[in-house]
């Protein structure tokens, strides 16, 4: 675990040292994604949403729904080189009930990198990034973080994805309806080293 100490980023990083880092908290109907302009060793969080899909399912589909929300996160850097990063949940002979779930989760990961032609640039279970901290004080963690300048433009960007206004979109990031979102944030901070384990400070 040495290396999920340590101030560098724990993803293999493109020879272009401007890129995107997409984040992404995988879930059945619900995916979690967030994109950090990375330059060096600094980066700073661009957006973030969750990605909710209605209807029949089928891993294609809400991997087609990923792609089509992130088409809009990083539109303003199509040529960009990006990497991807992903919490892929484990599976554990002790919870064999929680198999099927876990292999939906793992198909809609397979299905995301053959739709965006690459490969995960590195995988996290929740114990090496999250561990065991209550959801409450892991968000606290991972706003404490975020600079006034990403937590207003986070603010603004939910705001014009969801057609509310500044103070319901703030509302929606306070509530538990956006989780998948904030874990896609943690899994991005983690990643680029901005937190280590459990969100706590570098």
């Amino acid at each position: 675990m040495k290396r999920y100490s340590n101030k560098e980023s724990k993803y293999p990083k493109p020879k272009v040292p401007a890129h995107l880092l997409i984040s992404l908290d995988l879930g059945k109907r619900k995916v979690g994604v967030a994109v950090f302009l990375c330059n060096g060793a600094a980066s700073r969080l661009v957006g973030a949403e969750v990605v909710i899909v209605e209807g029949q399912w089928s891993p294609g589909k809400t991997a087609k729904a990923v792609h089509t929300s992130l088409q809009k996160l990083i539109a303003f850097s199509e040529f960009m080189p990006f990497v991807l990063v992903c919490e892929w949940p484990k599976k554990y002979v002790t919870a064999r009930k929680f198999h099927k779930d876990i292999d939906s989760l793992h198909k809609v990961g397979h299905s995301i990198v053959r739709l965006f032609k690459t490969s995960w640039a590195e995988t996290y279970t929740p114990s090496e990034w999250k561990g065991n901290v209550p959801k409450k004080a892991h968000k606290r963690r991972l706003v404490r973080e975020l600079t006034h300048q990403e937590k207003a433009s986070l603010q603004k960007q939910v705001a014009t994805t969801l057609d509310l206004t500044e103070e319901k979109a703030q509302k929606y990031l306070d509530s538990e309806e956006s989780h998948d979102l904030w874990d896609a944030i943690g899994i991005g901070l983690f990643a680029t080293a901005r937190t280590r384990k459990g969100g706590t400070r570098v």
